[in-house]
């Protein structure tokens, strides 16, 4: 049986935890809850792509502005890649033609 759950901000009820849980699962719920495969080469630099052109940037951003921007599950899906961010900055350049800046991760 459901009685209290603790958070930051003290005590939630069931209520307002149900709030609370249904805010933080919706941020980019769209965005990132792809089927299991779906993250290859190709579709993350689509998906940087897509970004790039959505919010009229002049190159690829770095981690903290997908993050700021909540594009945050495309930092994972770069990490799950298997090789660092640096050569997906390479990868994402040679594929699309987009700078890329020195931006450190």
């Amino acid at each position: 049986m459901f009685k209290w759950v603790y958070h930051c901000k003290g005590f939630l009820d069931k209520v307002q935890f149900k709030k609370y849980f249904e805010e933080k699962t919706n941020i980019e719920s769209e965005s990132y809850r792809k089927p299991p495969g779906y993250w290859t080469i190709e579709n993350v630099v689509q998906e940087m792509k897509r970004i790039v052109e959505e919010n009229n940037l002049e190159e690829m951003p770095n981690s903290s502005k997908l993050k700021e921007i909540k594009c945050s599950y495309l930092v994972s899906a770069i990490g799950d890649l298997g090789f660092g961010w640096n050569k997906f900055k390479i990868i994402f350049n040679e594929m699309t033609g987009i700078s890329v800046g020195a931006q450190s991760r």
